[in-house]
């Protein structure tokens, strides 16, 4: 389960002050050669001069006591006490950094500071970042600490990060740490992270691994083992799938979204091709959906091309509305230049009434923008507008004229 690194670090900023050199001009006396008193003197630096070299050197030499200070363990504790202190939204990269940091240096030093810490997204943060660390240099270390240390809470993204850091270099003797930690929600995020770093590694010998689960527990790996399977290789992740559902028939749309997910970054005309090879079911309906809802970002066109096959309403309508409201987002003016024809295309009266009712919530001026550019179709019929709050004069979302 690979997380993106946000790496940031707290600066001690030290400034000296500088003081100006004046210098004198001494014009010659009747072109009379200086004595060499004077000379020396004209040569030497003013009082003011030293001076404000003296302060520098002493606030160079205080900078570097301070960095070197906060080197050490005291230095990352006092730093990170108080970062708890702050919003973790703002800090995640300077945590992410000095716990790295600690966790090369001395990391059962900074493991029993996490210990300590109260249950809270700054432990859970914390536990993270130390364990990437700790994982890669002495896994077996970090993964007993991270089992010991689980029942009090906030620990479940350490405990993910230990499996799949692990899982690169021993993926066997991840599985066996896993068959060590209770039957509880911690096993089945173990599980997560070990499947999407060994599919992606090794799939053959995580799709064995993975038939040897829980029954329970099967679905709940399938989709971070084919995230990691495509990575390298999506088309021989889908077929794959599509074996293993003729044994799990209740398991339609079980993996499919993340797997069309990560191939639609890749090549999102392979996809499409294999979604025309699918035979019409619920698993065909599961993929194109997601499909549809992947590349609304990118292709909103193709996303709602896709998204009006959909057979059953409720998805079809849903899958509409989500690429129709991502490009309107993304990319207002070519939406606006489409929206006739997105109209024109949308004949369900019901459907349409929905579109209207997005345009009404997304557009202040809906009555006089989006609904006459939407009206300028070669249809005549035009749905009512959204039912409206009296007391706030807004559209009541979710809402369909009668």
């Amino acid at each position: 389960m690979p997380i993106e690194n946000r790496w940031r670090q707290v600066g001690i900023f030290l400034a000296a002050a500088g003081i100006g050199i004046i210098g004198m001009i001494v014009l010659p006396k009747q072109c009379a050669p200086k004595t060499e008193e004077v000379q020396n003197r004209a040569h030497a630096p003013a009082p003011t001069t030293l001076e404000a070299q003296r302060k520098q050197q002493q606030a160079a030499a205080s900078a570097a006591q301070s960095k070197a200070a906060l080197s050490g363990a005291m230095g990352f504790h006092d730093q990170l006490s108080a970062l708890s202190q702050l919003p973790l939204e703002q800090n995640e990269e300077m945590l992410d950094d000095l716990m790295a940091k600690w966790a090369l240096s001395d990391p059962q030093a900074a493991a029993e500071f996490v210990r300590q810490l109260p249950a809270g997204e700054f432990r859970e943060a914390a536990g993270l970042s130390l364990c990437q660390t700790w994982a890669a240099e002495k896994p077996e270390e970090a993964a007993a600490w991270v089992k010991q240390n689980l029942p009090q809470g906030g620990l479940q993204g350490a405990l993910g990060a230990v499996a799949s850091v692990w899982a690169r270099r021993a993926p066997e003797a991840v599985v066996a740490w896993i068959a060590t930690l209770p039957e509880s929600s911690d096993r089945i995020v173990a599980e997560g992270s070990l499947a999407q770093t060994w599919g992606e590694t090794n799939p053959a010998a995580a799709a064995v691994w993975w038939k040897s689960l829980a029954d329970e527990n099967q679905p709940l790996a399938l989709q971070p083992l084919l995230i990691g399977w495509a990575v390298n290789d999506p088309s021989a992740a889908a077929n794959w799938l599509q074996n293993e559902l003729t044994n799990h028939p209740q398991w339609p749309a079980a993996g499919v979204a993340g797997l069309v997910n990560e191939w639609s970054n890749r090549d999102a005309g392979e996809v499409s091709r294999w979604l025309n090879s699918l035979p019409e079911g619920e698993f065909y309906e599961a993929a194109v959906a997601a499909f549809s809802q992947s590349a609304a970002t990118t292709s909103p066109k193709d996303a709602l091309l896709w998204a009006r096959t959909l057979t059953d309403p409720v998805q079809r309508q849903s899958s509409v509305l989500y690429a129709l409201e991502t490009w309107l987002d993304t990319d207002r003016e070519a939406f606006v230049k489409s929206l006739p024809d997105q109209i024109a295309a949308t004949t369900d009266p019901k459907m349409r009434q929905a579109v209207y009712d997005l345009l009404y919530r997304k557009d202040p001026n809906f009555k006089e923008s989006l609904l006459k550019l939407a009206d300028d179709t070669t249809s005549t019929e035009t749905p009512d507008a959204p039912a409206t709050d009296e007391s706030t004069g807004g559209p009541v979302e979710g809402t369909e004229a009668q």
